[in-house]
């Protein structure tokens, strides 16, 4: 009964995520940059821009997480010791719309992708996220003698496709197959 209630929790919560990610397209900018060139290979250059203060503030991020804490309730009966309770969560409810918001005011959350304009590879991408916390802080109420902020920037670069190199599992490896694997519940 256990693992069958972890697969149903697992299932519902799948399809929750991709609500999520569905209602998230709201709230994404898609750019088309001017094409450029990766390694010799021309690519289109998209930036992705995404409002995640309005995101946070949306009904369906709402809806979102406070299913996702009344299931951690059920799950968990300690919860309850942790605070977690109904009236927290309809308090939680209540500010999530305005807080949410008035905290992510000032980040900047973009994503640039390099796609070959011949073959579609993904050639590379950029993800900056940057957060003026001069608005947290005084919300706070904490004097700062600087400029607070958080700043996030990834790169990545992709090369050498429909190259794979040869890999080998070592001698006293054990390999499970993948039919056995996808039958096992996650936790």
């Amino acid at each position: 009964a256990g693992a069958d209630q972890a697969v149903a929790s697992t299932a519902a919560m799948t399809m929750q995520q991709q609500a999520l990610m569905e209602a998230s397209k709201e709230y994404v900018t898609v750019t088309r940059l001017e094409d450029s060139e990766v390694d010799g290979v021309p690519v289109a250059q998209f930036l992705y821009d995404f409002d995640m203060a309005g995101f946070i503030g949306s009904p369906e991020f709402s809806s979102f997480l406070l299913e996702q804490l009344q299931a951690q309730m059920e799950m968990n009966p300690a919860a309850a010791d942790s605070g977690l309770t109904p009236e927290n969560l309809d308090m939680v409810g209540a500010m999530l719309p305005m807080m949410g918001p008035m905290l992510l005011s000032g980040m900047t959350f973009e994503t640039t992708t390099s796609i070959g304009l011949e073959d579609n590879y993904q050639y590379g991408s950029e993800t900056h996220v940057m957060w003026d916390l001069s608005g947290v802080t005084r919300l706070a109420g904490v004097q700062s003698s600087g400029q607070p902020a958080f700043e996030l920037h990834v790169e990545a670069s992709n090369a050498d496709f429909d190259s794979a190199p040869a890999i080998e599992a070592p001698e006293d490896a054990t390999i499970i197959p993948l039919e056995e694997l996808q039958g096992a519940p996650v936790m």
